[in-house]
């Protein structure tokens, strides 16, 4: 969970990118992000794609594509079988399949605003 507080009034707001549910399974409790090293409202966040916010979090664009391998842990077969969804499974263990691990900017600070942004992945 990505939050930001409000060091006036203590507030706390969840600022996390909130994408379907479909392609929300890829998300985990430890998603990278960043602060952009060249304007501090540019933040990025990493789930199976990067996002983008240019306004402090309050909303988010993808940047890209799924760039993981998309394997769905729930298909995977497991001691020569494949367990249906009521299966016990130790949901927290998923965080390892299909998410990226880290992101960075690229410390080249690009002036021409018709340019993409040039991002460094890591992803598991």
């Amino acid at each position: 969970m990505l939050n930001r507080l409000d060091r006036r009034t203590e507030e706390l707001m969840n600022i996390q990118p909130q994408p379907s549910w479909r392609s929300s399974r890829t998300f985990q409790l430890g998603c990278p992000y960043i602060i952009s090293p060249h304007d501090n409202k540019t933040l990025y966040f990493g789930s199976q794609r990067v996002w983008k916010s240019v306004n402090r979090g309050d909303s988010w664009t993808p940047i890209s594509g799924d760039l993981t391998t998309n394997t769905n842990p729930f298909e995977l077969p497991m001691q020569d079988r494949v367990p249906g969804m009521d299966a016990l499974y130790d949901n927290g263990a998923m965080s390892k399949f299909a998410t990226l691990t880290a992101i960075a900017e690229s410390p080249v600070q690009d002036r021409n605003a018709c340019t993409p942004d040039r991002m460094m992945v890591n992803t598991c």
